[in-house]
């Protein structure tokens, strides 16, 4: 799991998965729900742009599903923290 400092609203995820608390557990429910729905249209080992990946959360999910993922953001700190997860490949 990367360890990121980035200011702002940018939201991590995975720090809340074991939290426990109400709002951001449900957040992050929501999150896996829609990816995990997601997988149900996706052709197995497809290649997938992840434009705004942001932090690369969703990214690593599909990834860690067999996908090859390549993430895109506009923001150089989220593109660092993403390059930081292994299953993923990143460009800036």
């Amino acid at each position: 799991m990367p360890t990121c400092d980035i200011p702002g609203n940018v939201v991590l995820p995975e720090h809340m998965i074991h939290t426990g608390f109400g709002k951001a557990q449900r957040l992050v429910n929501g999150i896996l729900f829609k990816y995990s729905l997601l997988l149900h249209y996706i052709p197995k080992n497809a290649t997938i742009l992840d434009m705004c990946c942001g932090t690369g959360f969703g990214a690593s999910l599909l990834a860690a599903s067999g996908h090859s993922v390549l993430g895109l953001d506009i923001y150089r700190k989220s593109i660092e923290c993403a390059a930081q997860r292994k299953n993923i490949k990143t460009i800036k």
